[in-house]
């Protein structure tokens, strides 16, 4: 018998490929009712989060008037945060959005909840407006947010959900929530993986962009075409599917680059990515300017699902993938040359059982209903 009702309120597009967020909402699901609050996905990919129970709502682009609003009320936010040192939360988000938001906040507001959950720092900000209690789920840490954090009532945060000590310690300086170290990791309930692996199979597992280091990926595929077949499994955005229709067309035409966008549940995707050799993970270090800190520190979910599909790594040297190291389930690199990645990857096919398995004994430990225990266990004794 459930206990009572949980809401989580969700504050991007792509919420179907949120590992944290929809293992989350299982875990709740064991003691509450839960509902997710989210914007509609029209704008990444019209992707919906299916067999969960979810109220989207529209997040349609700013009129004229409302941008000049929200323009105007940026400067009156800014002018109030270099007064006062306490910025308002219409500084990052539009007038309309908030309008919106606004709204979907205060009908909930009127409910009994049990359990609030605000991913990220804008909606823990509005959230602390409504709610008396809040679990704060940190999945993206943005530094032009860090001054809408310090301005919210530490103690309406109920407990943290965050990845590493690293990001916590980089959130909260002085006053020090109850926290639970979480990662972006998937529940592995597949019992058989494949064996049949794709010859000289390399995968490149999640959202296209620049900053993950895709075009490293693909420059290598250039270079050893005859030797490496490359796939990539994921959404890409409109100008990368551009760039790649033009500058890499070649690859795609002679079947050196495939490419398969269809959405896949957790288990269906790590089914899928156990059929090839090495998993690919990398960023484009030099090339973020912002938020350098979330990127580099951040433990990717894509890590998580190779290392639960069983296939080793190869990814960038930086400590958010420092468990690629720890575990010796793959090989970190710093040099992206096509040349270093075919040297990490035949170093992987020479030990390969070794690396597979590693990977595997990292996913246990990592999986998300184990590492949710403490959390639950303490929602359970409120």
């Amino acid at each position: 018998m459930k206990k009572g009702n949980a809401v989580i309120f969700f504050p991007n597009h792509h919420l179907a490929y949120s590992p944290t967020t929809i293992n989350l909402y299982n875990e709740l699901d064991k003691l509450y009712h839960v509902e997710i609050v989210a914007p509609n996905p029209s704008k990444f990919n019209n992707q919906k989060l299916e067999g969960y129970i979810v109220s989207y709502y529209e997040d349609e682009p700013p009129t004229l008037y409302t941008k000049i609003i929200g323009i105007l009320l940026y400067i009156l936010a800014k002018l109030i945060y270099f007064i006062i040192s306490k910025p308002n939360p219409y500084s990052y988000i539009t007038i309309k959005n908030w309008l919106k938001l606004k709204k979907e906040f205060v009908k909930r507001s009127k409910n009994k909840y049990d359990v609030v959950v605000a991913v990220d720092i804008p909606f823990l900000k509005i959230a602390s407006l409504y709610f008396n209690k809040i679990v704060f789920v940190s999945l993206e840490i943005i530094d032009n947010l860090i001054p809408l954090l310090k301005s919210v009532n530490k103690e309406k945060i109920e407990a943290v959900i965050i990845q590493s000590d690293e990001r916590f310690n980089y959130l909260f300086e002085k006053e020090k929530p109850r926290k639970f170290i979480i990662q972006n990791s998937l529940n592995n309930t597949i019992e058989e993986l494949n064996i049949n692996k794709v010859n000289n199979g390399i995968i490149y597992s999640g959202t296209f962009m620049q900053s993950f280091g895709a075009y490293y990926f693909l420059d290598f595929l250039n270079i050893y075409k005859n030797v490496i077949k490359g796939y990539i499994k994921g959404a890409i955005l409109d100008k990368d599917k551009e760039r790649i229709n033009t500058q890499y067309i070649d690859l795609i035409n002679n079947n050196t680059l495939i490419i398969n966008n269809e959405y896949m549940s957790n288990d269906e995707l790590i089914k899928y990515v156990s059929q090839f050799m090495v998993g690919i993970c990398f960023y484009d270090i030099e090339n973020i300017k912002e938020n350098r800190f979330n990127y580099l520190s951040a433990p990717s979910g894509k890590m998580f699902t190779y290392i639960a599909a069983g296939i080793p790594i190869i990814g960038s040297k930086i400590s958010g993938l420092n468990i690629v190291d720890d575990y010796k389930c793959g090989i970190l690199i710093e040099n992206y040359s096509p040349d270093t990645i075919f040297n990490a990857y035949q170093d992987i096919i020479n030990n390969y059982q070794t690396y597979s398995n590693n990977c595997l004994k990292a996913s246990a430990d990592f999986n998300f209903s184990k590492m949710a225990i403490e959390f639950m266990r303490y929602l359970n004794e409120k």
